[in-house]
C-alpha cells in the first residue's frame, strides 16, 4: 500500500497523473491494498498497527495538524529553494545563504520549547506557530523576481521560528490521551503520518504549479496581441519573430513566478484552516494528571479479560 503510493506520488507529476495507465495501475493496487489492510487490522485482537488508536479524537486531530506540518516542512522547504534558484536566479552558495536564517531560528528556538510548554498550553503554543508559519508563507506570496536578502529574511525567520514552535508540542499533545499500553504503536503512526504528509505535499505542489504556470502561460499570451502599443511598438522595432521570441521567454517567466507565489499564498491558507483542529486537542497539564480511558484502555480490558480466565483470545498471532 505505502509503496505504491509513493511511486504514485513520485511519478505522478512526469507520467500525467491519471493518463498514464501504470499510474492508474498503481492507484487501484494501492486502494485495494489499503482497504484489506485496514480490514484485516480492525477485526484481529493484536492488530500490526494499531489503528483503533484513531478513536481517540485528539490524536486524530494532532494527526492531521501532523500532515499539514510535514507538508510545510517537506512541501514548503523543498519549493523555496527551487523558487531562489529559478525565478530569482540564485546561485546555489546564495540559495544556502538565503535559508540559512530560517534553520538557525529553528535550532535556537528548539531548547526554549520545553520550558515554554510548561508555563504556557501547548495548544496557544501549536497555533502560534500556525499563524506564524501562515504569516510567513502569506509574505512569501507576495514576493517578485527582483526580491533581495532582506526581503527574504523576515518570513524565512517566521516559518523557522514556526517549526520549531510546532513540532515539540504538536507530538506531546498528540500522544497525551494515549494509554500508555500504545504509545509505541501511536508514535510510530504519528511518525509516519508526517513524512505521508510531506509527500503528499510534496506532489499536490508540484502538480500546482504546473497547471499554475500553464494557466497564467495562456492568460498572458491571450492578451499579447498587436492591439496593445508595447506589442505592436516591439513588432515594428524588431519584427514579429523576434517579438515572439520575446515575449515567449518574458510569458514564461513571469508566469513561473505568479505560480510559486500562488503555492506560498495556497500553504498559507492550508495552514490557517487547521487552527479549528486546535479545539480537539487537550490541555497537555490536565490530560497528563487525569486517567486515560480511551478506546485503547477498553482494548487492553478486552485483551486481559480472557487470558486472566486461562484463554487466548480470538485472533492473536493473525
Amino acid at each position: 500500500m505505502l509503496a505504491c503510493a509513493q511511486f504514485v506520488l513520485s511519478t505522478g507529476q512526469r507520467e500525467d497523473w491519471f493518463e498514464s495507465q501504470t499510474i492508474v495501475l498503481f492507484s487501484f493496487v494501492g486502494i485495494a491494498a489499503g482497504a484489506y489492510f485496514i480490514w484485516t487490522q480492525l477485526r484481529v485482537a493484536r492488530p500490526f498497527v494499531n489503528l483503533r488508536i484513531f478513536g481517540t479524537i485528539s490524536f486524530a486531530a494532532g494527526c492531521v495538524i501532523t500532515v499539514v506540518s510535514g507538508f510545510g516542512l517537506y512541501g514548503i522547504n523543498l519549493v523555496t529553494p527551487l523558487f531562489f534558484q529559478g525565478p530569482l536566479r540564485l546561485p546555489a552558495f546564495d540559495t544556502g545563504i538565503f535559508l540559512l536564517q530560517g534553520s538557525i531560528a529553528t535550532a535556537v528556538l528548539i531548547p526554549f520549547v520545553g520550558p515554554i510548554t510548561r508555563r504556557v498550553d501547548a495548544r496557544i503554543v501549536i497555533g502560534a506557530g500556525l499563524v506564524m508559519f501562515a504569516v510567513g508563507a502569506w509574505m512569501m506570496g507576495s514576493l517578485n523576481a527582483d526580491a533581495g536578502y532582506w526581503d527574504i529574511f523576515v518570513p524565512r525567520v517566521l516559518q523557522g521560528v514556526a517549526l520549531g514552535l510546532l513540532f515539540v508540542p504538536l507530538v506531546a499533545v498528540t500522544l497525551a490521551q494515549i494509554a500508555p499500553q500504545f504509545l509505541s504503536d501511536a508514535t510510530g503512526i504519528a511518525t509516519l503520518v508526517r513524512y505521508l504528509g510531506g509527500n503528499v505535499g510534496i506532489a499536490v505542489l508540484q502538480v500546482l504549479q504546473v497547471r499554475r504556470t500553464v494557466a497564467v502561460a495562456d492568460a498572458m499570451a491571450g492578451a499579447s496581441t498587436l492591439a496593445h502599443p508595447a506589442i505592436a511598438g516591439a513588432v515594428g522595432a524588431l519584427g514579429m519573430e523576434r517579438t515572439r521570441a520575446l515575449l515567449a521567454g518574458m510569458i514564461s517567466a513571469d508566469a513561473n513566478v505568479v505560480a510559486y507565489l500562488y503555492l506560498f499564498r495556497v500553504s498559507a491558507i492550508l495552514f490557517v484552516c487547521t487552527i479549528p483542529l486546535l479545539l480537539f486537542l487537550p490541555n497537555l497539564r490536565t490530560a497528563r494528571a487525569a486517567p486515560r480511558t480511551d478506546v485503547n484502555t477498553e482494548l487492553v480490558e478486552e485483551l486481559e479479560e480472557p487470558v486472566s480466565q486461562g484463554r487466548v483470545p480470538a485472533g492473536i498471532g493473525t
